[in-house]
C-alpha cells in the first residue's frame, strides 16, 4: 500500500489505450499495426484485408475478421424481396459505389455495398451487412458526400456486370463476398454486357482504341499507377500516336 497520494506517476493507469506499430509482416512497410494471428506478427489495413480468409488459420479468433464471419456467415438460397438500390457515381474519377437493400422477414435489411474501380481494377470491394436498421441506414445515407442517389436495379446490375468484367480481364480477384452473396444483385446473368471496348473515355464515355485498352489492362493491378484516358475526338491535337 502507497502512504502517499496520488499514487507514483509510473503506477497511475492512464485509461489511454495504445496501439502497437511496426513493419508489416509481408510486405515489409511500415504501416504494420494490427495483430495477424495466422501470420504471428504485425500487419497493415491493406494486407488484412487482401488476406483475409485466404490463408491459413485467418479464422474468427481475429478480431478484425470475426464480424465479417458473423455478419456475413447465413446465406439464403434466394433473394428476399428487393428493398431499395442506391447508387454513386463520380464520371471523373470512374470510381461508382453500389448499395443493394433487401428485406428481411424481421424487418430489418440485408445491404450489400460494392466498391467499383471501372478504370482500373473493376471490383474493388465488397461489403454486406445482413441486418440494417432502415432509420441508421437513412441516417448514414444523409451524411455521404458526393451524396447516393436512388438508382433501378438495373442500372445497378450494368454497372456491377461491367466492373466484374474488367476484374476478371485484369486478373483482379474477385471479393469472396461477392462470390457469396451476389444473389441480392438478382439473375445478373441476364443483363446484357457492355458495347464496345472493355474501358471508356474520361470524358464522354466513347469507345477507346485497343491500344490505349492494353495499355490500361497491362498495368490495372499496380497501385502505383493511375489512370486517365480519353478517346480520338476527345484528345484533339493529343492524340496523335493512336
Amino acid at each position: 500500500m502507497y502512504d502517499k497520494w496520488p499514487r507514483p506517476l509510473e503506477e497511475r493507469h492512464t485509461g489511454r489505450r495504445t496501439t502497437r506499430r511496426g513493419r508489416d509482416k509481408v510486405t515489409g512497410t511500415p504501416d504494420g499495426k494490427r495483430w495477424c494471428p495466422a501470420y504471428e506478427g504485425l500487419i497493415s489495413a491493406v494486407t488484412c484485408r487482401e488476406s483475409r480468409g485466404k490463408i491459413k488459420n485467418c479464422d474468427a479468433r481475429c478480431p478484425y475478421f470475426a464480424p465479417l464471419i458473423v455478419s456475413s456467415g447465413t446465406r439464403r438460397e434466394s433473394p428476399n424481396a428487393l428493398h431499395k438500390c442506391y447508387l454513386r457515381h463520380v464520371p471523373t474519377s470512374g470510381v461508382a459505389t453500389v448499395l443493394i437493400s433487401r428485406k428481411n422477414p424481421d424487418g430489418t435489411l440485408r445491404l450489400m455495398t460494392l466498391l467499383l474501380d471501372l478504370w482500373k481494377v473493376g471490383i474493388q470491394d465488397c461489403f454486406v451487412d445482413v441486418r440494417m436498421v432502415e432509420d441508421l441506414l437513412a441516417k448514414q445515407l444523409a451524411k455521404e458526400v458526393p451524396p447516393f442517389a436512388e438508382a433501378s436495379l438495373e442500372d445497378c446490375q450494368k454497372l456491377v456486370k461491367w466492373a466484374e468484367r474488367i476484374s476478371r480481364e485484369v486478373g483482379r480477384e474477385i471479393p469472396w463476398e461477392y462470390e457469396r452473396w451476389n444473389d441480392m444483385l438478382g439473375d445478373i446473368g441476364k443483363v446484357p454486357d457492355i458495347d464496345g471496348s472493355l474501358y471508356k473515355c474520361a470524358k464522354c464515355g466513347d469507345n477507346l482504341p485497343q491500344k490505349a485498352i492494353d495499355l490500361m489492362k497491362r498495368y490495372a493491378l499496380r497501385a502505383d499507377m493511375q489512370f486517365y484516358m480519353v478517346c480520338r475526338k476527345c484528345g484533339g491535337e493529343y492524340d496523335d500516336s493512336w
